[in-house]
């Protein structure tokens, strides 16, 4: 518990170092946007391929998610800072027919990635389901299949990638289902500095309320 609670004042002081920087909010906006799973990722640090990022879940799911079941091209682990969210992994088997189309998101040789529907058709072969709250954290290999349900509250995850271990991953979506943005080359609009700082801010208040309330 202790240790739980030394990290917990370390991250906040880490993010009002950041509140008072402009220089350093200038340069996480460049690397930060609002992601197609609902929710806005703030990359507030890299370093040799790993990375320290803040996910935050705005209220009532104002962000409209294209969360489908995918894999990651690297090992991750998340902590909630607040709120919570329901984490769900599953496994699929190709089949004739299947209700889901597989999605490859693929790194091309100018260095930028494509997302772009196969012809092969999935089902389901297993599920599970678990709720996260404040102070508890989960942890994700290479290749596992999941997918996040925002709760509905307002809700920040903090989440350490380790270095990528491939150049490609994959989604699993239900057939006509939106996958977000798609196509031979990502856009991603970045946030500006001040965006970056009312995310912090907020963060820190709900943080700082749950501490006053325990």
């Amino acid at each position: 518990m202790r240790d739980q609670r030394d990290q917990q004042v370390l991250c906040s002081e880490q993010m009002k170092d950041i509140i008072n920087d402009r220089s350093k909010l200038e340069t996480i906006a460049q690397k930060s946007y609002v992601h197609d799973n609902g929710f806005v990722k703030i990359v507030i640090n890299e370093t040799l391929g790993k990375k320290v990022r803040l996910h935050v879940f705005p209220e009532d799911d104002k962000i409209r998610a294209a969360e489908n079941w995918h894999n990651h091209r690297w090992n991750f682990e998340s902590k909630i800072l607040v709120g919570s969210i329901r984490h769900e992994t599953a496994g699929f088997e190709c089949v004739e027919a299947g209700p889901f189309v597989k999605w490859h998101y693929q790194r091309m040789s100018n260095g930028k990635f494509t997302l772009l529907p196969t012809t092969e058709n999935y089902r389901i072969t297993n599920h599970s389901s678990e709720v996260y709250i404040t102070g508890e954290k989960y942890v994700l290999r290479t290749g596992m299949i999941h997918r996040i349900i925002p709760s509905g509250e307002f809700t920040a995850t903090l989440v350490t990638t380790e270095p990528p271990n491939s150049d490609s991953c994959f989604q699993w979506a239900e057939v006509g289902h939106d996958v977000g943005q798609n196509g031979v080359e990502q856009q991603k609009i970045p946030l500006v500095w001040w965006e970056v700082r009312s995310y912090l801010k907020d963060v820190l208040f709900r943080m700082s309320c749950r501490e006053m309330m325990q």
